[in-house]
């Protein structure tokens, strides 16, 4: 038992976001080991995101992880299919399992985590033209999880509004 618990707090799991022009990677192994960083590359995403992955996993190896999670949208197209495409060769070349997120949601789970007060959470982002992704998720204490109150989509600015009153 000691050894299995041993083995676990020695793999990792590696989280990507493609989804904006920006490159998010993040590495932990839920037992204090954690780091993250972020890279502003625009339109050299594609190109790039191979090498700032093999640097910002050292020291670990792909050995040591146990899951990938990737951001899954909503947002930029070429983006979020750079983003899945690169978690799902790893994950099929690592035999190990890739949870898609959708990048709302993460927000909305992180803001749960800071906050002691605030359960209901409407997260909305910039999309094109104009439009905003936006979606509410319910926190709920009891089985730490997040509800979905009104899922991912794309709406004008004022039927966002119409919506949060």
């Amino acid at each position: 038992m000691t050894t299995e618990l041993k083995r676990l707090t020695t793999k990792y799991a590696l989280s990507l976001h493609t989804t904006t022009p920006e490159l998010g990677l993040a590495i932990s192994n839920f037992a204090g080991e954690t780091r993250s960083q972020v890279w502003n590359l625009g339109r050299d995403l594609s190109s790039l995101v191979h090498q700032y992955l093999i640097e910002f996993i050292k020291p670990q190896t792909w050995a040591d992880l146990s899951f990938i999670a990737v951001a899954k949208g909503p947002g930029g197209f070429t983006g979020t299919r750079i983003g899945v495409v690169t978690a799902r060769t790893l994950g099929q070349q690592l035999d190990i399992p890739v949870f898609a997120i959708s990048t709302l949601a993460a927000v909305a789970w992180a803001e749960a985590g800071k906050s002691q007060n605030l359960k209901t959470f409407a997260v909305e982002m910039p999309a094109q033209r104009g439009q905003i992704f936006a979606a509410i998720y319910q926190f709920e204490p009891d089985t730490f999880k997040l509800k979905v109150c009104l899922s991912d989509r794309v709406l004008t600015p004022e039927a966002w509004q119409e919506t949060l009153a």
